[in-house]
């Protein structure tokens, strides 16, 4: 995400070739992820099929957690996005271990 364009470019293992996503760039202010950068925190939808914001990356994903970072000053610097292909398929259990990973990665968003 840049400060500027306020555009996510998605950057995953899934992000080119035959299973491109739908959405490879889009607002901060679309989908569950611009949900999650105005709420300030973590977005789990169980069904992401009966979730009006819901932007499809793989066609198979059924489940979508995402885990906002912030810097000192409470300001979105980044995102940390899983999808699953199980409904349902995150928990409290996962929320925090995310939100951990999330912590622990901080610096590499910081890192100019």
């Amino acid at each position: 995400m840049t400060s500027t364009s306020r555009t996510i470019v998605s950057q995953s293992s899934h992000a080119s070739g035959p299973n491109a996503p739908r959405f490879p760039t889009f607002r901060t202010s679309q989908g569950l992820t611009g949900r999650a950068i105005a709420a300030q925190r973590i977005i789990n939808v169980g069904n992401v099929a009966e979730d009006n914001d819901y932007l499809e990356t793989l066609a198979t994903t059924r489940s979508e957690i995402i885990v906002p970072a912030l810097n000192d000053a409470d300001e979105i610097v980044g995102t940390l996005d899983v999808e699953s292909v199980e409904a349902n398929a995150f928990d409290g259990e996962q929320e925090l271990f995310l939100s951990r990973c999330v912590e622990e990665l901080g610096p590499l968003w910081l890192h100019k």
